[in-house]
């Protein structure tokens, strides 16, 4: 009688942890599902802030540019005699001794 009574206890046991196994499926399932949608979501923020900065660098750079060119048309003896100097030092750091 006593192993009846274990058996069934046993049995009792094993069908509880087999319900507990598939809880545990269930909850990793949807985990995993949760895990996946916040990695998408911040995939896709973090590339539309990256391309939020990339814009505004090219923008930068474009004004930086047109001031450039705009000084640069402004004072045209000013800005030649910029390029040869610095065409000579540059030329002098590159050209070594030989």
């Amino acid at each position: 009688m006593n192993e009846r009574v274990a058996d069934s206890a046993t049995d009792g046991d094993i069908q509880a942890l087999r319900a507990e196994f598939k809880n545990l499926r269930t909850d990793f399932s949807k985990l995993t599902e949760l895990l996946k949608d916040t990695a998408i979501n911040r995939g896709s923020e973090a590339a539309d802030r990256l391309r939020a900065t990339a814009e505004r660098g090219w923008s930068e750079a474009k004004s930086t540019a047109q001031t450039v060119i705009e000084e640069m048309e402004e004072r045209p003896l000013a800005t030649v005699a910029g390029v040869f100097v610095a065409g000579v030092l540059f030329g002098l750091l590159l050209g070594g001794r030989r």
